[in-house]
């Protein structure tokens, strides 16, 4: 019998500049976040494959989950942004309960000072 894996979908942007004879990508949204490639298309998949690793740990370790940027403002003139959908196979459903309940409480209190 096979179990059925979970998963959680992530939408993040990221920004594809050209950097020398490379292409630079890097989300806003995810600090620290920076990769790059020979081509758009590579530094693209390249963000996608970092931003899988640091929704994972951050699950892992059990640190809040960043809300999106929203819209993101363009840099440069030859800057492209992409919204990449992430999917992650949930292993530790409590984990992500938890990861998901800090960033509700980090939302209220936010919310709260707002209105304060």
């Amino acid at each position: 019998m096979k179990i059925k894996q979970k998963k959680i979908k992530f939408s993040v942007f990221v920004i594809v500049e050209p950097d020398g004879d490379r292409f630079h990508a890097y989300a806003p949204a995810l600090k620290g976040l920076h990769v790059d490639g020979k081509s758009i298309g590579e530094a693209k998949e390249n963000a996608r494959d970092a931003a899988i690793v640091y929704f994972k740990s951050m699950i892992e370790y059990g640190d809040p989950i960043p809300l999106g940027a929203g819209k993101v403002a363009k840099k440069k003139k030859e800057s492209k942004v992409f919204d990449l959908t992430i999917s992650i196979n949930l292993r530790n459903k409590n984990r992500i309960i938890a990861a998901f309940k800090r960033l509700i409480k980090k939302i209220a209190m936010q919310l709260g000072k707002w209105a304060a």
